[in-house]
């Protein structure tokens, strides 16, 4: 029995020297170890200005109750992939878990973090519309690697500079949300959102989703200039609504399929350009006000509204409507002109105008040139007098559109495994898009590439370009250069010379050892050169990458060895010095003792023999060997 007991008390002493109960205010900095955790919140806890606390990888903080950390300091918690820091809020709602106030967010750090809740994982927050402080939030917190599950991220400040940035974050049954009346920018980016709800209901910069992709969440907009933006993202089986109006939304570069966007308070404008909208189940594709709509195809399941238009001055162009049961329609209030756009395979009507304004439509493709089946899909005054005209009066003729190519010399363009040369053109369906594979010769690569005129080099990836979709005739325009690589030289410790060349260059280098030392080594890209070196000169092979030439010079005191060796022996006679035991053909170098090179010869079967002059000290090099000869 007193073994039990002895044990029982050893392991629950044990348990307690594992763990640390924290609360109340730090006022000097405070590192939490990975030793003393998992550290309990049993309290408020506070970091107060100029104060940090710092959180080591794999600390475990939990929290015993509706406790928080309020940073008015700095917080510094990194974590590692394998060893992160987790925040864990058991079953206790309420306060955040980590607050940050007045402070300068761009001084702390957070990486490789896991939240989980129900507790709010971060919030930042400042003086209110009616209250305000002296010192505000500023900066940027940038949060890399974060988990956040079944809890919330929120910022809430009046006319603050600060921002939130979540990189790389994986996110789930999460509300990301931008507080009312005021509230700081939130950037989602590199992300993976799941089953999640991002709200933007401020008068600040809204939210920005960008490089993301997000699945089976929701997308909540308020009023008053609450801004949201998806930017080069995926959406998927996501819904698109709001609960007030006069907000501003933008998509750009993006794919959003089976998630129907109903934002009809859309009165600060609703900017979609080169993307696709599509679903595949559902009654309407895009509901919105103030559109204006550039390259980007709206795709239906042949039973959908494409877009429908709540009111505002609208601008469809160069744009492709399909696969719809109407594709455009126009409620009270909404003006719209469209142009340059294909209208294919919508089964009711291409334009519905219920609106009393006119409408502009001219110079578009409506699947035939036939005027009567034109007007067929287009529903306006001359089917009820109580609405405007849509004036289709110039339409487009033709279905397809030509795309020119200028091409400068040292590369070519390929399109379907067809190769194209300088003045090549290409046919295009219109309302589509065309993919261009470049092809720079060896050792070039893209010095400008235009569209329409439009510098799109960015828009190159893996050396291919997609053009927006087309709905008319377009021009490629791309030239080529030679490739620059980097040459590191380091010649010693105190730093690094980087030299550029083009690619082919044979650039010849002149390493001059101060007096007193000598070229030890040079190594090319981690390969022993020496033996490559004419003098003290080193010529590099044909440039085809980048890299790096490293020179090591030595003391000739220490560099000398002695002549007494069993394989070479080195001595004079008269005005000659000679060298014997040398493996034949190896070369054998002579320098005066300031290293300067004066001969060097390839070893012969008796020797080799250098005629000096007297009086002076010299030194023999061999492929082993260095020798200090005094005639």
């Amino acid at each position: 029995m007193k073994t039990k007991l002895l044990f029982f008390f050893l392991l629950s002493a044990i348990f307690t020297n594992a763990q640390t109960n924290v609360s109340g205010a730090f006022f000097s900095n405070t590192n939490w170890t990975k030793a003393g955790s998992p550290y309990n919140v049993t309290g408020d806890v506070q970091v107060p200005a100029g104060v940090t606390l710092s959180i080591e990888p794999g600390v475990q903080i939990k929290f015993n109750g509706d406790y928080q950390i309020l940073i008015k300091g700095y917080l510094m918690a990194n974590g590692t992939k394998t060893s992160p820091i987790v925040f864990n809020s058991g079953s206790v709602a309420g306060k955040a878990m980590i607050l940050f106030r007045s402070t300068n967010l761009s001084i702390s750090q957070m990486s490789n973090l896991q939240f989980t809740g129900p507790k709010y994982a971060l919030q930042l927050e400042d003086e209110s519309e009616y209250s305000q402080s002296p010192t505000k939030l500023s900066g940027i917190l940038n949060v890399k690697n974060i988990v956040l599950t079944n809890t919330a991220v929120h910022t809430k400040g009046y006319g603050t500079t600060a921002s939130l940035v979540l990189d790389s974050a994986t996110v789930s049954s999460t509300l990301i949300k931008g507080v009312y009346p005021r509230s700081e920018q939130i950037t989602i980016k590199n992300s993976n959102v799941f089953n999640s709800t991002i709200n933007s209901d401020s008068y600040n910069n809204g939210i920005i989703v960008e490089n993301s992709t997000v699945s089976s969440s929701n997308f909540t907009l308020g009023c008053c200039g609450a801004n949201f933006s998806i930017l080069k993202s995926t959406v998927d089986n996501s819904t698109f609504t709001d609960y007030n109006d006069y907000y501003k939304v933008t998509i750009k570069d993006s794919k959003i399929t089976n998630s129907p966007i109903n934002l009809p308070g859309s009165d600060y404008g609703f900017i979609i350009s080169n993307s696709t909208l599509s679903c595949s189940t559902g009654t309407y594709i895009l509901k919105c006000k103030n559109l204006t709509m550039t390259s980007t195809e709206i795709n239906g399941n042949n039973s959908a509204t494409g877009i429908e238009l709540f009111g505002g001055t609208n601008r469809i162009h160069k744009s492709n409507i399909k696969n719809t049961n109407t594709a455009i329609k126009i409620n009270t209030n909404s003006t719209l002109t469209v142009d340059s756009t294909n209208f294919d395979y919508n089964s009711v009507y291409n334009i519905q105008n219920l609106s009393a304004s006119n409408i502009f439509a001219r110079n578009n493709w409506w699947g035939t040139t036939d005027a009567t089946a034109i007007a067929s899909k287009i529903y306006d005054y001359y089917d009820n007098i109580n609405y405007g005209i849509v004036d289709f009066s110039t339409s487009l003729t033709s279905n397809s559109y030509t795309v020119t190519l200028q091409i400068g010399s040292n590369g070519y363009l390929k399109e379907n495994n067809v190769s194209l040369g300088n003045g090549s053109t290409v046919s295009v369906a219109k309302g589509s898009t065309k993919t261009f594979t470049i092809i720079p010769n060896t050792g070039y690569e893209v010095a400008t590439f235009l569209y329409n005129g439009t510098d799109v080099k960015s828009l190159i990836v893996n050396n291919q370009f997609t053009t927006e979709i087309i709905n008319s005739n377009a021009s490629i325009t791309v030239t080529f250069k030679k490739i620059i690589y980097k040459i590191s030289i380091q010649t010693g410790e105190a730093g690094v010379m980087n030299l550029n060349y083009y690619y082919g260059d044979t650039p010849t280098f002149d390493f001059t050892p101060s007096t007193g030392y000598k070229i030890q080594k040079v190594f090319y890209n981690g390969i022993d050169v020496t033996n490559n070196l004419i003098g003290n000169e080193y010529t590099l092979p044909p440039v085809t990458s980048n890299g790096t030439l490293v020179v090591n010079f030595v003391s000739l005191s220490t560099a000398v060895n002695s002549a007494e060796n069993e394989f070479i022996k080195v001595y004079s006679s008269e005005n000659n010095i000679i060298v014997q035991g040398v493996f034949e053909s190896e070369s054998v170098k002579l320098y005066d003792l300031n290293g300067q090179l004066l001969k060097a010869v390839q070893s012969q079967p008796n020797g080799v023999i250098f005629e000096v002059k007297r009086g002076a000290i010299y030194l023999i090099k061999t492929n082993t060997k260095t020798f200090k000869v005094a005639l």
